[in-house]
């Protein structure tokens, strides 16, 4: 068999909190740069570029992306935030894995409730294509979840037993 290499990008979707923090910060940003500019309209100008990277720096951990690649039966996840920072968050050897199913399989949930992590690396919206995977990493049972493409799905299974992987 040969090398079996496929790659996917996964763009994370906003969620409800995302939002709410996002419009924090930048009612933070007002407040603090209103209340420099009352105490000390000098030095409240000259702070302005300063408080504008403080406050919203942190906005690029709210555009993140999720990078899998499958290399001969190793599955890497990197996450990619605001196309610039990457880190790998998961490595792992399908073959390892206790059981994979989609999402929405309600019948192998008590399985799943015995994870001691739950890690999610998939878009937010739980599409059709979100599967779940039950694996010992890092010493502890950990629930991934994520959205393979088909073409990923089907790399996987050539991997994994045929027991331990349910697509219904």
């Amino acid at each position: 068999m040969g090398d079996v290499f496929k790659e996917q990008l996964v763009k994370r979707q906003p969620s409800t909190k995302d939002y709410i923090l996002k419009t924090l910060i930048g009612l933070g940003f007002i407040a603090v740069t209103a209340a420099l500019i009352y105490v000390s309209q000098n030095l409240g100008f000259v702070l302005v570029p300063v408080l504008l990277f403080m406050f919203f720096n942190p906005y690029g951990r709210f555009n993140i992306e999720y990078e899998y690649v499958f290399t001969n039966g190793d599955l890497d996840i990197d996450c990619i935030a605001n196309k610039s920072k990457r880190r790998n968050v998961l490595s792992v050897d399908v073959r390892s894995v206790e059981l994979m199913t989609r999402i929405g399989n309600g019948d192998y949930s008590g399985t799943f409730a015995k994870a001691q992590v739950t890690r999610d690396f998939s878009g937010g919206k739980g599409k059709e294509n979100t599967f779940i995977f039950l694996v010992q990493y890092e010493g502890k049972k950990t629930k991934v979840i994520f959205e393979p493409n088909e073409k990923m799905l089907a790399a996987i299974k050539i991997y994994m037993d045929k027991k331990r992987i349910i697509t219904i």
